[in-house]
């Protein structure tokens, strides 16, 4: 019984890692994608948002805490710089 007791934690916790990559590789994907829908240097912050909060949410995890981190600081620094004029978008 104890045998397949680790065995089952075994496989969780292997599956946690992996959904846990797959979320951290999601993030590097919305940050890649900052750039559309750009009119001049000024962009849609879609993109940059859902790369933030993904960002946000796996930043104490342990598995990617330090990338997950510095990524989530390029992405305020992207948006902070390029993100001003959300009227473009038809936002107010």
């Amino acid at each position: 019984m104890i045998q397949l007791l680790k065995i089952f934690f075994v496989l969780f916790l292997a599956t946690y890692v992996q959904a846990e990559l797959r979320t951290f590789e999601k993030g590097i994907s919305y940050y890649n994608e900052r750039g559309k829908k750009a009119i001049g240097l000024v962009i849609d912050p879609s993109f940059i948002d859902s790369a933030i909060k993904i960002f946000s949410e796996i930043s104490y995890q342990k598995e990617e805490a330090l990338e997950s981190k510095i990524f989530l600081l390029k992405c305020y620094y992207f948006k902070g710089k390029l993100t001003r004029n959300p009227s473009c978008f038809g936002r107010e």
